[in-house]
């Protein structure tokens, strides 16, 4: 009689480096070279600016806390979704895998890819039209699905370079900075203060808007630029995702996530500081290339290859990082029966999810010809409202876990105010986005797109539902 063959597991691997490369590659990407100057005009001086970027870090250094918790406790693939199935539910676990599959991580694919094309277009000097630079980024993309298709290590190691460049290149324009400032008298915010006109309000430079209330309190948009930091610092627990691959994940999964969150919160600070020192702050509220006039200002010529050369590889990172981990989401929601079974299997050779990385790729490739980039953050941008809904939801119902089951290799310290310094932020930063037309518009588009997703797991789940309806 013919034994079968076992079929093949995720191969742990991975040690605390290419773990703490994940957590880095995966939050820092174009965003702290965008996000700045709307924090800034939110914030309505250099100091304020500051202050927010590092309440926001504190927030999500509470969420990593709680994050490395839920990572100890569920050290297999998935990570995070398996502890939304089983600790919320399946309905949950499958909304949040099919705004991930359909609209976040998949509309980050296509939208980072063709930004880094056009800044390689940019760093060769070509000035590339669409066709091209879509034709650039199906490329990158199956370059990158062809890396992580070759093993977890691969991708890692591709991870963990991309992250130690931007780590570099982020401390160089922080260098730029304190040289800057020595040039201008070693006064920090000088350059803000020279450019406030003598009718301007104090602290608010002349053309930005005072966003200070009539009764002297910090108005909604203060709360805005809060929410536009937190945004930035997301992604620290896509770490938890391929925890199957991990070696000794109970361990390392936490210190991981952590010592990558402690690192993102001082290079995110070193580089405003940065852009305060080298430009005015004026100018930091209303450019559109704030890197490039940062850089430019204080290095001509060449600032502006070193600066797109710096956003290529944080793009080229953050679309690695959508082929390395969210694979593994749908491979365990495969395993838990609620995606297509295809999508349980993996590599013989390489151990890794196929299936699910192929999907991945082509989906992206598809919606970069069909839908373009700007279809696609629209989408993206309401969907990201629903999945940070779904990060406080797993981290509320650690409350619930820890009186069920209070022991774990991994316990977020300060219980339970870390945890609640998180719900509570992100709630805020939540909030705050209805504050802003645009966003409120992409927000019920979010919140639209998981009604469709409701019903898509309603039809699919007929069968069963009839069998053993839920309870009331």
């Amino acid at each position: 009689m013919e034994v079968p063959t076992p079929a093949p597991a995720p191969r742990r691997v991975l040690g605390w480096v290419p773990a703490t490369g994940i957590v880095l590659g995966a939050i820092i990407g174009v965003g702290i070279f965008l996000t700045p100057g709307k924090v800034a005009q939110a914030a309505g001086s250099p100091e304020q600016a500051m202050l927010l970027w590092g309440l926001g870090g504190l927030i999500a250094m509470a969420g990593a806390l709680s994050m490395a918790e839920i990572g100890a406790r569920f050290p297999t693939s998935g990570g995070e979704m398996v502890a939304l199935h089983q600790m919320v539910g399946r309905l949950p676990a499958f909304l949040y895998g099919w705004s991930l599959l359909t609209a976040i991580q998949t509309g980050v694919l296509v939208i980072i890819s063709l930004f880094a094309a056009s800044n390689l277009g940019l760093l060769l000097g070509q000035d590339w039209g669409p066709n091209a630079t879509a034709a650039a980024a199906t490329a990158m993309i199956l370059g990158l699905a062809a890396i992580n298709l070759s093993g977890v290590r691969n991708g890692a190691t591709v991870q963990t370079l991309t992250s130690l460049i931007k780590l570099v290149l982020l401390a160089a324009v922080a260098l730029l900075g304190v040289w800057a400032l020595f040039q201008q008298g070693g006064e920090f915010g000088s350059a803000a203060g020279a450019a406030a006109g003598a009718g301007a309000g104090a602290g608010t430079p002349s053309g930005v808007p005072d966003r200070s209330g009539t009764d002297g309190d910090a108005s909604p948009w203060w709360v805005a630029g809060l929410a536009a930091t937190l945004f930035s610092y997301g992604g620290f627990h896509q770490l938890t995702w391929v925890g199957g691959e991990v070696r000794d994940p109970q361990r390392t999964l936490p210190k991981a996530i952590v010592l990558g969150v402690a690192l993102v919160i001082t290079a995110y600070l070193a580089a405003n500081f940065a852009w305060f020192a080298l430009l005015p702050f004026d100018q930091v509220v209303h450019s559109k290339s704030l890197a490039a006039d940062a850089v430019g200002a204080w290095w001509p010529g060449w600032g502006t290859k070193v600066v797109a050369f710096a956003l290529c590889i944080s793009a080229f990172g953050i679309a690695n990082s959508q082929l390395l981990t969210s694979p593994r989401v749908y491979y365990a929601l495969a395993r838990e029966g609620l995606f297509p079974k295809k999508l349980a299997q993996l590599s013989l050779h390489s151990g890794v999810p196929r299936a699910a990385i192929l999907l991945q790729a082509l989906l992206a490739i598809v919606l970069l010809w069909l839908a373009g980039g700007d279809r696609m953050d629209q989408l993206v941008s309401g969907v990201v409202f629903v999945d940070w809904t779904f990060h406080i939801l797993v981290i509320a119902a650690l409350f619930r876990l820890r009186r069920e089951q209070p022991h774990s290799p991994f316990l977020t310290p300060w219980w339970p105010w870390t945890p609640l310094i998180f719900i509570l932020g992100g709630i805020v930063g939540l909030g705050a986005t209805f504050f802003d037309p645009a966003v409120r518009i992409s927000s019920a588009i979010g919140v639209a797109w998981m009604a469709l997703g409701a019903v898509v797991y309603f039809v699919l789940n007929q069968r069963r539902l009839r069998a053993d309806p839920p309870p009331l």
